[in-house]
């Protein structure tokens, strides 16, 4: 699957990920309102950054929802035209999924983890996994969601919630909250493996953003924020 380009528009920071064997290079920028004009530039950096020519990736891994629409146009529209223009696989990772991989590492013992992240209009995006701190295995325990926060559905043994709405949630189960989300686009790379091995990689013209929520909705929430 090596080399692998990597892109994460979903939140409000964009980052773009290179990984070649056990080498990874990352490059980020902050500003939601500017990712459609920067993304390339980001990608340029990046394979700057590994002194790696474009023509030399061998896949391309992308966040594709759920989360910010705008972000997820972006992220979908250059992962697709990259990918068409160079010939290459696409593979469609959660982000979601990649939230709860990016604290793998701190994690101890075993639980849920939820991933949660606000979807505006009163709705919330969601997900859970089973985790093992000592195999640093994940296991999807629901799927991705969008419902009102009262309707997100908990274990006894979720111990930590994840995302930009974290810290909505009021309840004793969760031992500990991080409210924003440490998911980047490094963390892509080795749920976008194991479904390329698993041969679920797309070409570019079957690219979609994971939006859960309907396009007509959307539009309203946009037009809604620019009347503000």
């Amino acid at each position: 699957m090596y080399p692998s380009l990597a892109i994460e528009c979903t939140d409000k920071i964009s980052s773009i990920a290179i990984s070649k064997g056990e080498e990874v290079w990352q490059v980020e920028q902050g500003s939601e309102q500017r990712q459609a004009k920067n993304i390339l530039s980001l990608v340029d950096q990046c394979l700057a950054k590994a002194k790696l020519d474009k023509t030399l990736l061998r896949s391309i891994c992308w966040a594709s929802g759920p989360g910010s629409f705008t972000g997820l146009r972006i992220g979908t529209a250059v992962s697709q035209g990259l990918a068409y223009a160079l010939n290459l696989p696409l593979v469609a990772v959660s982000s979601l999924e990649a939230m709860a991989t990016s604290v793998m590492a701190d994690m101890e013992g075993e639980g849920t983890i939820l991933t949660i992240s606000d979807a505006h209009m009163g709705e919330y995006y969601w997900a859970t996994f089973g985790y093992s701190g000592k195999n640093r295995s994940l296991v999807r325990t629901s799927d991705d969601s969008l419902t009102k926060l009262e309707e997100v559905l908990l274990s006894k043994n979720t111990v930590l919630a994840v995302g930009n709405a974290a810290n909505r949630l009021q309840t004793a189960n969760i031992v500990k909250k991080i409210n924003h989300s440490p998911m980047r686009a490094k963390h892509l790379f080795g749920l976008a493996e194991i479904s390329f091995d698993a041969g679920d990689q797309i070409s570019a013209m079957q690219a979609e953003p994971a939006y859960l929520r309907s396009k007509s909705a959307w539009k309203t929430l946009e037009q809604q924020r620019g009347q503000s």
